[in-house]
């Protein structure tokens, strides 16, 4: 079955639907710890259809490069260069500014995100073969070396910015 990807103007809008609905999450003492959960987690949960409200308005999903839902596990290595200060700014821009529809946290992730009809529904979650298990673990292993240096860089890159302005 072949699948479309999602424009850039479907992405930016659900992303800003989702930022609506997250500080509404923020408006509460007690909605902090839910917005902090849905920001990692929104494409990954079963009970929404794995997709984030915003990519649920415009029928929308984040997949797996097999076309499979994705776990929380995975929803959350989407997001966590999230946690570096400033990253989003600089994500936003390189996602608008590159050829490429994919965010450099769904490279990351080794996901896509895929337009679908509005009756879409997921296959489920694949279980994995022991090889192809041997496989991801050098690819994971490879990743997070890379993800540990771009992450020193940038926290390098910040210290110099705060050291000048400050």
């Amino acid at each position: 079955m072949e699948y479309q990807i999602a424009s850039k103007k479907d992405r930016v809008l659900a992303a800003l639907i989702d930022h609506i609905v997250t500080s509404l999450f923020y408006s509460t003492i007690i909605g902090i710890p839910l917005g902090v959960a849905y920001v990692f987690l929104k494409d990954s949960l079963e009970f929404n259809n794995y997709q984030s409200v915003g990519k649920k308005i415009m029928n929308i999903r984040v997949v797996d490069y097999n076309y499979q839902s994705i776990s929380p596990s995975i929803g959350f290595k989407r997001y966590v260069l999230f946690l570096i200060p400033i990253w989003g700014a600089i994500e936003c821009l390189i996602y608008l500014f590159r050829e490429s529809d994919q965010r450099v946290g769904d490279k990351f992730s080794e996901t896509y995100v895929i337009k679908c009809e509005k009756d879409f529904s997921s296959p489920p979650l694949k279980d994995s073969s022991e090889s192809k298990i041997e496989q991801k673990k050098s690819g994971i292993i490879k990743k997070s070396l890379k993800f540990i240096a771009i992450s020193f860089f940038v926290l390098w890159f910040l210290s110099i910015l705060l050291n000048i302005f400050f």
